[in-house]
């Protein structure tokens, strides 16, 4: 079976060992790294030593993860400078993507002016990456301010039109979301999906901001690894999919394998391939 699906590993798991991230991930056959801010930000002033890196071992950074902090507003000032410098190192070293996650959600209940002002913060900010010629993408996580259906749908119907959508097999369960129906709804829009296996706790606690899931060994979780990538393949998907490091403990090169392995048994794929 021939899979033509954009992949890459995010990196961050391997702090600052950049160069070995970048080998290891390059060995496996695996075209693309997702980086961390930190990660290009220590190349700020020596780009092209980062450059020369990518070129040597044939990889493409398919995204940079950075937090938005969309409600911290006392500290907007400070985030919007930072964001418009990461955005413009972006573009020097040619990244398309900004995957953004949202950051603390300090209010359980948002009120209509903390609606608002979450809403100009992303704006403010992904027009700073626009300037750039770098798309930013929204990627709902547990724990932060944009997490569930309601969230989600808050920021895409009325922020901003050019804002992406970076979903996550294990965060859209931990909200109770169907992954395919956010595939369906939002379409092209939708700039990446970040893979990691689960298994939903027997005994669920009550409450909104109780996790809800714990990690699973890739392929024998709830993840439906196999099955996602076909749905992607049926609708074209034409995004990244971010194989993610487990929680296991292990040292990343053990499972980024683990991950490559159980989302490639499927189908035999050369480089480029999903």
């Amino acid at each position: 079976m021939n899979c033509k699906l954009r992949l890459s590993c995010q990196v961050s798991v391997w702090g600052d060992r950049t160069e070995d991230a970048i080998r290891f991930v390059a060995g496996t056959g695996c075209p693309a790294v997702e980086i961390g801010a930190p990660h290009l930000m220590s190349y700020e002033h020596r780009l092209s030593e980062l450059q020369q890196l990518l070129t040597r071992y044939g990889t493409a950074v398919s995204g940079v993860y950075e937090f938005g902090h969309f409600e911290n507003w006392r500290g907007r000032r400070a985030i919007y400078t930072h964001h418009e410098r990461l955005g413009r190192l972006m573009k020097q070293a040619s990244i398309p993507m900004a995957v953004l996650g949202p950051g603390i959600r300090y209010n359980r209940n948002r009120t209509p002016e903390g609606r608002q002002k979450l809403l100009r913060m992303i704006t403010e900010i992904a027009a700073r990456y626009e300037m750039h010629g770098v798309r930013a993408a929204i990627h709902p996580h547990w724990g932060h301010c944009i997490f569930d259906g309601e969230d989600i749908e808050l920021v895409m119907n009325e922020g901003p039109s050019e804002l992406g959508l970076v979903v996550d097999v294990v965060h859209t369960a931990e909200a109770g979301l169907d992954l395919y129906g956010l595939l369906e709804r939002y379409g092209s829009r939708i700039l990446g999906i970040h893979v990691k296996d689960y298994q939903t706790i027997a005994s669920l606690p009550p409450g909104r901001f109780q996790r809800r899931t714990r990690y699973s060994p890739p392929g024998l979780g709830e993840g439906n690894i196999r099955e996602l990538k076909d749905f992607l393949r049926k609708i074209r998907y034409e995004g990244w999919v971010v194989l993610e490091a487990d929680e296991s403990g292990d040292e990343p090169e053990i499972s980024i394998s683990a991950a490559l392995k159980t989302w490639r048994e499927s189908c035999l794929i050369g480089r480029g391939e999903g």
